[in-house]
């Protein structure tokens, strides 16, 4: 039966992929090919059985938000065991997305304490998109049980699909409020000082986040008194999530480096490796500073080896997090970390180079190799 699953999303996964290359090429109108077909993947393993009009829309909302701004993550969630473990991952994912985008609309939750807001800087805008985003979570937990359409909950696609959740798992209210606050943190700094911040930035969010889902999962957390003896599954989660957040950091680290002048690169690499400040080193990158460049990278290659030091930590616990009720759903879960290391690999294979025009390149070749890897390791149950 996973043979023929897999096999399956394999075909489903090239299917769309051929789509995406006869909009390349003109053969059919870019936008309409990409919303059916993604909304046909969607519908054949997402979409739980029943699901309403609506429903269907917040669903593929949610989904195209993961792909789109998330794009490391959306074939993991494909390998899920069930359509609700499907669903809930790219409901919890969108969440996590949304609250990580600069310079995007606002969201315009129905609630009493939402007032314009005046032309403001862009950190005020930054923080006040979190409050919002807390309000919703908040009057999420709080309206669970009820139909009232004026939450804040009733009027966003992703918290109604957070809300049928809630009504059929039990998933922390805590990560939800932990993911968000370790946004609130980051809209201010504009570079963090050692490495040991943003890896705990990394466990606050991502890991929080594999955290969500393995509660969707069912998986329990075994917390005792001794951190040693502390569930495997949830100790083995925060590490993969220091890596994924540690890959995203630095896949997204030209773009928010240009908009919004921060340098993901830690104040103490900087240091170490003679990287200039934000504003000397997308100047000198600019100009072809080939020393410039070269400490950067030297930088980068640090950030490489933390992220791939967390991966092997996890994987390192794999036998005792196999031995743990739950352990078998969740390395399905862990499945990101996998995935993240493709990016890893690139990189390295770029010379740790992050301007490379062809690093963020994925040809359809390399998303079959990688839709191989994860179904293959999902059924050795590794990650």
């Amino acid at each position: 039966m996973m043979q023929s699953y897999g096999r399956g999303f394999i075909e489903r996964g090239c299917v769309y992929q051929r789509f995406r290359l006869l909009t390349h090429h003109g053969a059919i109108p870019h936008q309409r090919c990409h919303i059916s077909s993604l909304s046909l993947v969607n519908m054949a393993i997402v979409a739980p059985v029943g699901f309403n009009a609506l429903q269907r829309a917040d669903m593929n909302a949610a989904v195209a938000m993961v792909r789109k701004y998330d794009p490391v993550a959306y074939t993991p969630g494909l390998f899920l065991p069930t359509r609700e473990s499907r669903l809930g991952y790219f409901a919890i994912r969108s969440f996590w997305v949304q609250t990580g985008l600069r310079l995007s609309p606002l969201p315009n939750f129905a609630t009493k304490e939402m007032t314009a807001v005046e032309i403001a800087t862009p950190t005020i805008m930054e923080e006040e998109r979190i409050r919002r985003w807390k309000v919703g979570i908040q009057t999420l937990f709080e309206g669970v049980d009820d139909d009232d359409t004026n939450y804040a909950w009733s009027t966003d696609p992703t918290l109604r699909l957070l809300r049928h959740l809630l009504q059929n798992h039990r998933l922390s209210k805590r990560y939800f409020e932990s993911i968000l606050d370790a946004r609130l943190r980051d809209v201010s700094v504009k570079q963090y000082e050692t490495v040991q911040d943003l890896i705990d930035h990394g466990s606050a969010s991502c890991g929080n986040l594999i955290s969500l889902v393995l509660e969707l999962e069912g998986v329990p957390n075994i917390v005792t008194d001794e951190p040693s003896s502390s569930s495997q599954i949830y100790l083995a989660a925060k590490e993969i999530g220091i890596a994924h957040g540690l890959t995203n950091a630095l896949r997204g680290s030209i773009p928010v480096l240009s908009t919004t002048g921060k340098l993901i690169v830690p104040a103490e690499l900087c240091v170490k490796h003679g990287v200039k400040t934000p504003r000397y080193l997308l100047s000198a990158l600019a100009l072809g500073d080939g020393e410039g460049k070269k400490v950067l990278q030297s930088a980068v290659h640090d950030l490489v080896d933390y992220a791939r030091s967390y991966l092997e930590k996890a994987r390192k616990r794999r036998d005792r997090v196999l031995s743990e009720p739950g352990g078998e759903v969740a390395v399905r879960a862990f499945l990101p970390g996998l995935a993240s290391e493709t990016f890893l690999d690139r990189l390295e294979r770029k010379s740790f180079d992050l301007t490379d025009q062809n690093l963020r390149t994925i040809r359809l070749v390399e998303h079959v190799r990688c839709a191989l890897k994860l179904y293959d390791a999902s059924v050795q149950k590794k990650y």
